[in-house]
């Protein structure tokens, strides 16, 4: 009875387990970090891969199976289509904490099963935004586009355990292209309908970000600091200028949308943070290594 109320609702076998792994693979991290544990895997893999597809595409999943099919109007997913996936990323989860104090060859199959989860979850997604009733599917399609290029950063992390050269392009399309993506997507698209804005919005306005978004993964990829520091002020000003125009007036929303108003008013700041982080690391020649990404990923 408990096993069937667990899984009775897609987000909460899939928000558990993203808290879960979110504990575990800090600590790991960290101990690693610290020279207590030694994984075969390197630390920046390590940490990466795990919070971008055990933790994030986890509690993205969750989120995404309960309500992408309203969005667009459809059935509700099948109890047994997300269970199985559920149990696929559990797998994957525990072979990858015990491949990386191990061989390779587990590191690859957690990854290879991790990966095959996701290609199920966004073949799932791909059939509602297909058959969805509504007349505007607009932000579906680029819901579906961020879950999307997480498959190609996914692929791109499991040929990274054989090519390290692959790693940085690996993170660059899974945080600007996936993680941020995906979550500003569906942010744009639920914030203003909880908060009763009624403002039309630009027409183009997502479609501009998602190009921004890709020149900022290639100068992040190729390192090139000076068209970094230009695409995420460009960003800053784009977002914080449709947001404004939005009339959300967070303060008069009921408080446990705060924490909601709160991470769509981060972005453009942390992009404008990231700005002058990455124009003083041009200008000074040092390395703040990922310190623009944390911020924006906050």
């Amino acid at each position: 009875m408990k096993d069937s109320y667990f899984l009775s609702q897609p987000h909460q076998p899939f928000f558990l387990l993203g808290i879960v792994n979110a504990v575990l693979f800090m600590l790991l991290f960290m101990l690693s970090y610290k020279g207590v544990l030694a994984p075969i895997v390197d630390i920046a893999f390590l940490h990466s891969y795990s919070f971008a597809f055990l933790v994030f595409l986890n509690v993205f999943t969750g989120f995404l199976f309960t309500t992408f099919p309203r969005f667009n109007q459809t059935k509700v997913i099948a109890k047994s289509y997300y269970s199985e996936i559920f149990y696929a990323n559990v797998v994957a989860s525990l072979l990858f904490t015990t491949g990386m104090f191990g061989t390779k060859l587990v590191v690859f199959s957690a990854i290879l099963i991790a990966f095959g989860a996701h290609l199920f979850i966004v073949y799932k997604l791909y059939t509602i935004y297909k058959s969805a009733r509504v007349p505007d599917k607009s932000d579906s399609f680029w819901i579906l586009t961020g879950m999307s290029f997480g498959l190609v950063g996914h692929l791109l992390f499991f040929l990274g355990v054989a090519f390290p050269l692959l790693f940085k392009m690996a993170v660059g399309v899974s945080i600007f292209l996936f993680l941020l993506f995906t979550a500003f997507s569906v942010a744009q698209r639920m914030i203003p309908f909880f908060s009763h804005s009624f403002a039309p919005k630009s027409k183009h306005f997502v479609a501009t970000v998602f190009g921004l978004f890709v020149i900022e993964a290639i100068a992040f990829v190729f390192e090139i600091t000076p068209l970094r520091a230009i695409t995420e002020f460009v960003l800053s000003a784009v977002l914080l200028r449709e947001f404004l125009r939005w009339e959300l007036h967070p303060l008069q929303s009921p408080a446990i949308l705060w924490v909601l108003h709160l991470s769509l008013l981060w972005l453009p700041l942390g992009f404008f943070l990231s700005t002058l982080a990455n124009a003083y690391a041009f200008i000074t020649e040092t390395s703040f290594y990922f310190f623009g990404i944390h911020l924006l990923l906050l």
